[in-house]
């Protein structure tokens, strides 16, 4: 976004506003005929001919001198030519501010009309330097690498958004697509790699070649590239539709090759998908890709040339398992998403990068997809509804967050046209949008891209806007619900953040409100009605469709709102809908389970939470207690960190005014990690065979009760093998538990035995398995001090945070001691007693960061600890009355605010025995 000029500028102060080539230019190039010579030089020589067509978009007057206007930037015109029934000399006037170059002659336009136009420029380019990743690249770079003591070259382009006039002069514009006839001149020990495969290579004089590509499709200069270089590479031939042996490289350094066997697989896999999905021949009668040690953007998408960082496209030598499986991922990830701009964004190309969003989106979506057909149980989608589109929402929840339209994005780099919350978001918005095709919640989306590539082959080498993409579809024969798809698209796109839904019984019916959904519940945002596509679940397994497109709507009653988590909302039920959806939570999908509990933790502690939502998360837990096997893992782990929030909230404060709720919530919380407990085996288990999920839900039961005697029990027979062995016998994700409950029922012998481990992990480090390092082993010994239960072990922790104030992260010694409500007033004392010794040394200490943040840790654990006990906090209240201390003040404005959440979570309190008991 530009800034507002200073109110003492004038209009003359102002640059001229900039008007695309594409617009201005009486005549736009349909072709480039490039002639390049490539070395490992700083420079090189070029020759463009380009053919020229009048300009449909540009009114000119015919006695006016021919002019023509290119984007050039560090390019020098040696000379030009306007090339007609003769050969005319140009005039060359370049302006570096503007990055053009102005080519210009008396000729008339008039005169030109009825000839076929060439224009020939001579020119110098210029070839970076690429060092190292802080080195941008653009135009025309050059990267070294060793091979054992050899030197050799990688000479390759980056064009996109706008980087080819780095390259030639030419019509640097998404609005301008021509054909490239590229012929390079360069070593004969380089191998050459462009857009298209070689025409023909002919030996020179001096150890040079000349290698001339066939003319490409028509295309824009963003994904036009070429790499010159000495490469390894692996090939493979695959059968398309209607081209057969055809071509699939993958180049990299040489002695690398070896490393791109998964990205070659993942190719010969994924091209032939894409064609048979949208239903569209591949253009190009080649695939290449090639792994660049050095490249900004990570991935590029050139066209049937892809470039990809090296280190986001080859398998190591050797790693870990749960490493290769991040790479392999990745790896994926990265090349399925550029193959499909291949379709999305190259042979169909947006008119504007204002649309970068859905371009990304789009080829995320379909990657997401792809790659999910190859997975089990729809994990992929699972994982990325239940992290990526959980964050999103997350974010979307500010009320600061834009639209996901935007108009003259800035197009610096590629990473400037769009936003990554509008890309977040509009990938789930795609897949809500592409659900609309199937009649059925899944996770195949054929029918969408089956109607998208009939309007790819519509359109195949042109530009379009999303909302041309929106109208067809509308009138796509797949779009069997006659959904009124442009208008929908234009809520999701020019309405910022999501609806919450908020679902009551209605009489026989059940009614639907929405709302934007906004952490600050005091925000002035604007409460627009979104155009929700509801899908909804029946306990008998039917599903039924329907239009929100106001505030409410009344449905036909049913199990669940927003099956498959299809559109982008976050749903809270009343309590009878919440029994309803307990009872049968074994019909709800893996994806649908874990929709139902984290609805639920973003709505506590936020204003829209009621007793409702917190008595019917009482109920899933009892459904989940009775039996924990009808709900996955994820769902299961989710479930009871929320459980352990919930409960360490009422426990915590109903302590100190009300015994009754806090002996039923101990009693309850007891009672069910004990039968959790049970369900699970563990006595000569090995942990190692165990899915990282089933890990996770183990370490978090361990974590939810540390007075737990089946916990404490677990956890001692854990404790020997973590100090005795044998090596690599407890997964790190258990280690903090199994120390935490050893510490809540142990001894001064175990106290001391873990304050060994604390000053010396190294001594327990070769127990522990999963990726690790000592500091990880350390800090749990460190936390685990303050779940001592002991008055006289909880002294010695105080005395040893007291004693280590310069240690890092000694504060989180104290973090047991405020799960402990009968512990809070020990802790009042210890800090109030000591408080003027803090005081000296923050003051005497203001720049020392470690003890600065050790301080506010301190301070916000005794703040958070005395606001539980009205009587801990009028004490609170007088000491900062007398001390006067503004950091203090402030951090209890804070806290207190922060604890506002935890009050939140107690307001069902008084019927919490009722349901529990139920």
């Amino acid at each position: 976004m530009s800034s507002q000029p200073a109110s003492s500028s004038s209009k003359t102060d102002l640059p001229p506003p900039v008007v695309s080539l594409a617009f201005s230019n009486a005549y736009l190039p349909t072709n480039y005929d490039l002639s390049l010579d490539i070395s490992s030089k700083a420079n090189y020589m070029g020759l463009v001919v380009m053919d020229l067509a009048p300009n449909e978009r540009a009114s000119v007057s015919g006695s006016d001198p021919f002019q023509l206007v290119l984007n050039a930037v560090e390019i020098v015109v040696t000379d030009a030519y306007l090339l007609t029934d003769s050969q005319h000399k140009l005039k060359v006037e370049q302006n570096r501010k503007t990055e053009t170059v102005k080519f210009c002659t008396d000729v008339t336009f008039d005169s030109l009309k009825s000839q076929h136009l060439r224009l020939r420029v001579h020119f110098i380019g210029v070839v970076r330097g690429i060092a190292s990743m802080r080195d941008f690249t653009k135009g025309v770079f050059k990267t070294k690498y060793k091979d054992g003591a050899d030197d050799r070259y990688i000479i390759s382009t980056h064009c996109q958004p706008s980087f080819a006039r780095l390259i030639f002069p030419c019509v640097d514009d998404v609005l301008v697509k021509t054909s490239f006839k590229l012929s390079l001149t360069a070593d004969e020990k380089f191998t050459c790699v462009s857009n298209t495969p070689i025409e023909s290579t002919t030996m020179i004089d001096q150890g040079r070649q000349l290698v001339i590509f066939e003319a490409s499709p028509k295309m824009t200069t963003s994904v036009f590239s070429f790499a010159v270089g000495e490469f390894d590479f692996l090939e493979e031939k695959i059968d398309l539709s209607e081209q057969k042996n055809f071509p699939l490289r993958v180049y990299t350094q040489i002695g690398e090759s070896g490393r791109a066997k998964l990205a070659l697989a993942t190719v010969k896999s994924t091209l032939p998908k894409l064609v048979q999905k949208f239903g569209v021949e591949y253009p190009i009668t080649k695939f290449d890709v090639i792994a660049l040690p050095f490249l900004s953007d990570g991935g590029v998408e050139n066209w049937s040339m892809i470039q990809i960082l090296k280190d986001h496209l080859l398998t190591p030598d050797s790693a870990s398992p749960a490493e290769m499986l991040k790479i392999t991922s990745m790896i994926k990830n990265v090349l399925v998403h550029e193959m499909v701009h291949m379709f999305i964004g190259d042979l169909v190309t947006f008119e504007s990068y204002d649309y970068t969003w859905l371009n990304e989106a789009f080829a995320t979506f379909m990657s997401n997809t792809i790659l999910n057909e190859e997975s089990d149980d729809n994990q992929v989608w699972f994982d990325q509804l239940v992290n990526d589109g959980f964050n999103m929402k997350r974010y979307q929840g500010l009320d600061n967050m834009k639209p996901i339209h935007t108009e003259n994005v800035p197009a610096d780099t590629i990473q400037s046209t769009f936003s990554k919350h509008s890309y977040d978001k509009g990938i789930f918005v795609l897949r809500m949008l592409a659900g609309l095709f199937n009649e059925t919640p899944c996770e195949n989306y054929d029918n969408f891209f089956s109607a998208v590539g009939d309007f790819i082959n519509k359109n195949k080498y042109g530009l379009f806007k999303p909302t041309d993409l929106w109208i067809f579809l509308k009138n796509h024969t797949l779009n069997k619900f006659k959904y009124d798809i442009p208008t929908i698209m234009f809520s999701w796109t020019r309405t910022a953040g999501y609806p919450i839904l908020k679902v009551s019984k209605h009489s026989e019916k059940l009614l639907v409100e929405q709302h934007r959904f906004l952490y600050n519940p005091e925000s002035k945002v604007e409460d627009v009605p979104y155009q929700v596509p509801l899908l909804v679940k029946h306990s008998n397994g039917t599903y039924a469709r329907y239009m929100l497109s106001d505030r409410r709507l009344e449905i036909d009653n049913c199990l669940l709102v927003n099956a498959n988590n299809s559109a982008v909302a976050t749903v809270k039920y009343s309590f009878p809908q919440y029994e309803a959806i307990a009872k049968n939570l074994e019909k709800l999908s893996n994806i649908e389970q874990c929709q139902v509990v984290l609805d639920l933790s973003t709505v506590f502690s936020e204003k829209y939470q009621d007793c409702d939502d917190i008595l019917g998360f009482v109920v899933l837990m009892n459904k989940i207690v009775q039996n924990p096997k009808i709900i996955n893992a994820t769902a299961f782990n989710t479930a009871l960190s929320l459980f352990n929030t919930l409960t360490k909230s009422i426990l915590s404060v109903s302590y100190f005014d009300d015994q009754n709720t806090y002996k039923t919530i101990a009693k309850w919380e007891n009672t069910t990690v004990s039968s959790l407990l049970a369900s699970f085996e563990w006595d000569g288990l090995d942990f190692r065979q165990l899915p990282a999920t089933e890990l996770t839900v183990r370490a978090t039961l361990l974590k939810l009760d540390y007075s737990n005697a089946q916990s404490q029990a677990i956890a001692k027979k854990l404790y020997k093998q973590l100090l005795h062995g044998p090596k690599g016998a407890v997964p790190i994700k258990l280690v903090a538990a199994v120390l935490n409950n050893v510490q809540a029922g142990g001894s001064a012998k175990e106290y001391k035995e873990i304050l060994g481990i604390v000053k010396n992990p190294d001594s327990v480090s070769n127990h522990v398995y999963e990726e690790h390092s000592t500091a990880d082993v350390r800090t749990a010994a460190l936390t685990s001090l303050g779940y001592v239960t002991k008055s006289d072990l909880q002294q010695k922790t105080l005395n040893y945070v007291l004693n280590n104030m310069d240690v890092p992260s000694v504060e989180l010694a104290l973090v047991g001691l405020k799960h402990q409500p009968e512990a809070f007033a020990t802790i009042w004392v210890w800090f109030s007693m000591h408080y003027n010794g803090f005081y000296a040394r923050f003051i005497k200490d203001s720049k020392n960061q470690s003890f600065i943040r050790t301080f506010r840790g301190i301070v916000q654990l005794v703040f958070e600890s005395c606001l539980c006990s009205k009587e801990l906090t009028d004490k609170l209240e007088t000491f900062l009355k007398a001390k006067k201390f503004e950091p203090l003040n402030g951090e209890f404005q804070r806290v207190r605010a922060a604890f506002a959440d935890r009050l939140k979570l107690n307001e069902a309190n008084s019927q919490l025995s009722r349901v529990i008991a139920a």
